[in-house]
């Protein structure tokens, strides 16, 4: 008996910290990846480009298209994606795409 009573904390703390490590780790995207199809095409080109001149105090700003941010939507974005447009290798480490705080994809 003394031995169950025991056990209950331990497997609620297991659980516990099961949960916090899977979510603590961040999933990962390719870096212009806006739409998160594993894959930089025309379409995440054309979520860039729609909202150039953007900036972090604008409505439509999003940080996920935010690729240097730089608090703003510009030129530099749309060149970080260009460079790996259909490209079957990374040219840019991978971004992060979960717990980020204030991150509004």
């Amino acid at each position: 008996m003394k031995n169950s009573k025991l056990l209950l904390p331990f497997a609620a703390i297991s659980l516990c910290l099961a949960i916090a490590l899977l979510l603590g780790s961040p999933a990962n995207a390719l870096l212009g990846d806006i739409d998160l199809n594993n894959l930089v095409n025309q379409a995440d080109l054309n979520a860039i480009a729609q909202r150039l001149g953007l900036k972090d105090t604008d409505a439509n700003y999003r940080k996920a298209i935010d690729l240097n941010l730089d608090d703003k939507i510009d030129v530099f974005d749309l060149a970080i994606a260009g460079r790996s447009y259909g490209a079957p290798r990374l040219f840019h480490y991978t971004r992060q795409i979960s717990n980020c705080k204030n991150c509004a994809y």
